[in-house]
């Protein structure tokens, strides 16, 4: 399953040694092709999700959408 299940959302706290600790991750999105894919966890209230920080293999960060640059 490694590399299969993104997050989509800001992690509230990350550790700071990848070998250990957890990131936080507070009102995050699966992003599955198929809900199976996330374990069942998609669509429920589950405010936080903590992911142990050995099972991370990256981060991505995207540009935030702002008025600004919808025009461009």
């Amino acid at each position: 399953m490694d590399g299969r299940r993104r997050l989509y959302e800001w992690p509230a706290e990350w550790p700071g040694d990848p070998n250990e600790g957890y990131f936080r991750i507070a009102e995050a999105e699966w992003l599955a092709d198929d809900i199976a894919d996330a374990n069942g966890l998609a669509g429920t209230d589950v405010s936080t999700i903590l992911v142990p920080a050995t099972q991370v293999e990256m981060v991505e960060f995207l540009d935030m959408e702002t008025a600004e640059n919808l025009q461009e």
